[in-house]
């Protein structure tokens, strides 16, 4: 009966260390090498339902935000997302109706958004437009006769949790289309 020796041995439970090690390892290492990929493709969409008039030149719109995380990557929690709203008119021109609206998904670590998946959040959102009363109006107008009301999301920053710590993420201008 012939016995390994213990240099033979020592050889094979490092080849069976090594093997553990690269088969413990390589899940999260390709994880992790579409990180910047997956931040990168991040997708905004959103919808608005038809516009509230309320008094004292207040309206309201309910948006519904989604974020897409076309990838691969699992390990991105959205915290918020951060935008300004821009009516454009129909002769071209873009008039701001809120600045630093914030739509708070959940806190640190923030909602995960799986691999090729969606999260969604529905805000209402209130504008003030006492200051813009003829836009208003026109609004009103043409929400009344049945057309179309363009309106914008610019500035648009996706505020993530992951592992490297919490970054905001420019995206996209996102139209708000109806839902």
């Amino acid at each position: 009966m012939n016995l390994p020796s213990i240099q033979s041995m020592k050889v094979y439970t490092f080849v069976v260390i090594t093997i553990i090690s690269v088969a413990t390892l390589l899940g999260p290492t390709s994880n992790y090498v579409q990180v910047y990929k997956a931040v990168e493709k991040l997708n905004v969409t959103a919808a608005k339902s038809p516009i509230t008039f309320m008094q004292n030149y207040r309206t309201l719109i309910t948006v519904n935000v989604s974020v897409e995380n076309p990838t691969g990557y699992s390990g991105i929690g959205i915290i918020s997302i951060m935008f300004n709203v821009f009516y454009l008119a129909a002769n071209g021109t873009t008039e701001q109706l809120s600045t630093g609206t914030r739509i708070w998904f959940t806190d640190e670590p923030g909602q995960l958004v799986g691999p090729h998946s969606a999260i969604s959040k529905s805000y209402d959102l209130v504008l003030n437009l006492e200051d813009k009363r003829s836009t208003f109006a026109e609004l009103q107008n043409l929400q009344n006769s049945g057309q179309k009301i363009e309106m914008l999301m610019e500035n648009v920053g996706v505020d993530i949790d992951m592992f490297m710590g919490r970054i905001i993420v420019p995206a996209e201008t996102v139209t708000l289309n109806h839902a």
